[in-house]
């Protein structure tokens, strides 16, 4: 855990000066909520959500984080860039795992009814 906290933290501080853009951060235990099989959160600047799927006898509550995956900005011809975090993985109580993934709210918006 620790280990995935500094290699996170490292992360964000390579690519801080990249974009001063809002960062997006893994919703805390208390913000995911959970339907059957689907965990949720919405992002803290209410511009997408958070959404995973557990299939099968390891369902839970969400005990603990376990790891992150992020992407540091790439940057463009104009020197500017946007770093992505992409993927959150919670233990659950049960002792399976829940990665939950952010979707911007305009992959929503343009999704098929």
């Amino acid at each position: 855990m620790k280990k995935s906290l500094f290699v996170l933290t490292l992360a964000l501080g390579a690519s801080y000066h990249v974009s001063a853009e809002t960062f997006e951060g893994c919703p805390m235990r208390g913000e995911i909520k959970m339907a059957g099989s689907v965990y949720a959160a919405t992002a803290s600047d209410n511009e997408g959500i958070w959404l995973g799927i557990v299939k099968g006898p390891d369902e839970g509550s969400i005990k603990e984080f376990s790891s992150a995956t992020f992407y540091p900005a790439q940057l463009d011809n104009a020197g500017t860039g946007q770093s992505a975090l992409v993927k959150c993985s919670y233990e659950l109580s049960r002792g399976g795992y829940v990665n939950l993934q952010y979707i911007p709210s305009r992959l929503l918006k343009s999704a098929p009814s």
